[in-house]
């Protein structure tokens, strides 16, 4: 306990040194900081690789792995950043959370539609939870 103590107040520093770290947090950018990718200006780039991927893999451009795992990444990520920019009521409605899981579950719908019969729903479902899926980069 001796030694914590110890370590508790070399912890605190001098005086000079709270000093600048006043200086350095009262100059740092409040958050959200602008660049943040749920924003709602990120939709359209999300958008436009899911679009991407879909034609990608559509003439073969890229491993059907690949171009899922890059649509239902930006799918979800789409579906957060739209279900952050909702009006209030909307929110109150329908919880953000379940807006993006719902948006998901279409994006792999989509997915497994335009992949044809050999590619169902929960087969994209098993992708994205699965090493090398977008669920598993997510998390």
């Amino acid at each position: 306990t001796i030694l914590s103590c110890i370590g508790m107040a070399d912890s605190f520093g001098t005086a000079g040194e709270v000093a600048v770290k006043a200086q350095v947090s009262s100059n740092a950018r409040p958050y959200p900081r602008p660049g943040a990718p749920f924003k709602k200006r990120w939709l359209p780039f999300y958008l436009v690789v899911m679009a991407l991927s879909m034609l990608a893999a559509r003439f073969g451009l890229m491993s059907e792995v690949a171009a899922e795992c890059s649509y239902m990444l930006c799918a979800s990520c789409c579906c957060f950043a739209g279900a952050q920019a909702a009006p209030k009521k909307v929110k109150a409605f329908l919880h953000p959370l379940f807006a993006t899981i719902f948006g998901s579950w279409i994006a792999a719908a989509i997915w497994a539609f335009q992949a044809g019969p050999r590619i169902g729903f929960f087969n994209v479902l098993v992708t994205y939870s699965s090493w090398p899926g977008a669920g598993a980069l997510i998390s």
